[in-house]
């Protein structure tokens, strides 16, 4: 198991983190997150609860983000004509 720093909802209420703040939000995390749904569905799971309080900063990079909190996340299949 990774451990990881705080979450992306956090660091936008820490005024202290200002530049990690910037860092992390100028046009980027959308992308980012997208990046990371992408990557699970992948996988085969979608996860159904992308918000900034289910991302998490990587502790050695804060501009890295990880998908957390799969409790609502559903099996995918390209196959399948039902929504996820």
């Amino acid at each position: 198991m990774e451990r990881l720093g705080p979450s992306v909802a956090e660091l936008k209420k820490e005024e202290s983190a200002g530049v990690k703040w910037r860092l992390l939000f100028q046009g980027s995390w959308f992308r980012r997150s997208r990046r990371c749904s992408t990557s699970t569905r992948s996988l085969g799971i979608v996860h159904r609860d992308i918000k900034p309080e289910n991302f998490l900063c990587a502790l050695d990079d804060a501009s890295t983000i990880k998908p957390i909190d799969f409790g609502i996340s559903k099996p995918f299949s390209r196959g399948s004509t039902s929504g996820p």
